[in-house]
């Protein structure tokens, strides 16, 4: 679990990515992004990501709410040229609290928190 400190900052931060392997079994063939870009990822992209991010935010108490397809370079020592560029998928990760005061229908914070 993270501490109220880490929270606080994931909430003012609107949550975090975390960058997940592309999966084998899907097909990394996706030619319409350009490097650093990303796009919404399909149903089946985000079904792979599911099972790779489900046990990284339960174990933070953190959300899985949606994923992307990212082609990116990743950091490293060596340059940018030597480092290939490839498919990545990004699980967008958010607090309870996050998910809870921005979605439509939910009650205003001080209703929730004077319970009125």
């Amino acid at each position: 679990m993270l501490s109220n400190r880490k929270l606080k900052a994931f909430d003012r931060q609107g949550g975090a990515y975390l960058v997940l392997p592309w999966p084998g079994r899907l097909p990394a063939t996706d030619v319409s992004l350009a490097l650093d870009d990303e796009r919404a990822a399909t149903n089946s992209e985000h079904l792979a990501a599911l099972p790779i991010a489900a046990p990284i935010a339960q174990r933070y108490g953190l959300i899985h709410l949606a994923t992307q397809v990212a082609f990116l370079r990743m950091p490293g020592p060596v340059p940018a040229t030597a480092r290939p560029a490839k498919l990545w998928l990004l699980a967008h990760l958010v607090t309870a609290r996050w998910q809870r005061v921005t979605t439509p229908g939910a009650p205003a914070p001080m209703q929730w928190m004077t319970g009125q």
